[in-house]
């Protein structure tokens, strides 16, 4: 199966939400900063009433700290998005057509005109597919992006047999 699409930034935002839904863990990671927010302030607030300052302070700094961390986690995961969308294309680069090649030795992904990568089955991590984007796993957290789309319903039927023929990881 051949495949040429061009990857837009809305399919690399796809790839992070599906790439984030994996595991439980980082589902629950972006929630730990107002969480522990929500609990310092609980903390200051009944150590406030109490002969322990000390902890006051403590529940005060701390949670201080954490609502930065809340309010600039978001921030920062804005920009890093951007930044690495724009890290797998050389600067200067119009062309962002990529190319994929999948059979039943192989897959292959070129950027045009720039770079090519080969990669056996048996170094295929893992799977994952949903509506809009579809990964490729290289390792546990490295992957090829697909959108979908670029798919027709029997390329997508067929990229699940021979995922299922390889016995890899969904």
């Amino acid at each position: 199966m051949k495949l040429e699409y061009t990857l837009r930034l809305a399919d690399f935002k796809a790839g992070r939400r599906l790439h984030r839904r994996q595991k439980l863990v980082r589902r629950i990671l972006p929630y730990t900063w107002p969480i522990l927010t929500f609990i310092c302030l609980i903390g200051a607030f009944v150590f406030s009433g109490t002969s322990h300052k000390e902890l006051f302070g403590q529940c005060f700094a701390i949670g201080f700290g954490a609502l930065v961390a809340s309010i600039g986690q978001p921030i920062l995961q804005f920009f890093n998005i951007r930044k690495s969308y724009s890290r797998l294309f050389h600067s200067g680069r119009t062309d962002r057509r990529s190319f994929v090649d999948i059979n039943d030795e192989y897959i292959v992904r070129r950027l045009a005109e720039m770079s090519e990568l080969k990669i056996l089955w048996s170094g295929v991590f893992g799977f994952a597919q949903d509506e809009k984007i579809t990964m490729i796993y290289t390792n546990k957290d490295c992957f090829l992006l697909i959108p979908t789309q670029a798919m027709t319903p029997a390329q997508r039927i067929e990229l699940d047999e021979l995922v299922v023929r390889h016995g890899v990881r969904r």
